[in-house]
């Protein structure tokens, strides 16, 4: 087993050697060594065991290192997109921060919140087509987000509706559909969807 830990533990070492913020790396390393280390404790391999310590401090200083440097790009991407309101930047910066770790449950927040003003502003000026999908995009983010639900859902309706009106209640079907996906609860696209289907 020991044998099978110094194995894996080299191969993420050469992928770090190549790509040293890669964070899922970095996870599957440190359990690795932290696997190791416990099966090494009850041995008489001192030397090995105080390697495999320096290991783990280095591990941890590379770990602290990627989470300033991930919040520091937080920081410029909420200053571009709530300050400045340079969308286009803070984009960059947040992709940039989810490169280092793709599952940064801040990061996703932010981005989230950034990408639902933009599709507010899209339904504003009525760009239905962008509005839909930068709230498809918000909510791969940040799937459990309730105002996100329910602004996806409200507008799913809005547009069943205008279908219904339309008489294309295929897409008024499909619409409603789609609303109640994200807001169960909606009695009018219950009521749409009904319709749609008779």
């Amino acid at each position: 087993a020991l044998r099978q830990y110094g194995l894996a533990e080299k191969y993420f070492e050469k992928v770090l050697a190549v790509d040293p913020n890669n964070s899922l790396v970095l996870k599957q390393y440190e359990k690795t060594l932290i696997a190791r280390r416990s099966k090494l404790l009850g041995s008489q391999k001192e030397g090995a065991q105080a390697k495999l310590e320096s290991k783990l401090e280095k591990l941890q200083r590379v770990k602290e290192r990627i989470n300033r440097s991930v919040d520091e790009l937080i920081r410029q991407a909420e200053d571009q997109a709530f300050n400045v309101g340079n969308f286009l930047a803070a984009e960059k910066l947040y992709r940039a921060a989810l490169k280092i770790d793709p599952n940064h449950p801040e990061t996703k927040s932010s981005y989230a919140r950034m990408i639902h003003i933009q599709a507010t502003d899209a339904i504003e000026a009525k760009n239905f087509v962008r509005a839909e999908s930068l709230l498809t995009e918000a909510l791969k983010l940040k799937p459990e987000d309730a105002t996100l639900n329910t602004d996806y859902g409200q507008f799913s309706r809005k547009r069943g509706e205008e279908a219904l009106d339309r008489n294309e209640f295929v897409e008024a079907a499909r619409r409603f559909e789609i609303c109640l996906e994200h807001t169960p609860e909606d009695q009018a696209a219950l009521l749409g969807f009904a319709i749609a289907l008779l």
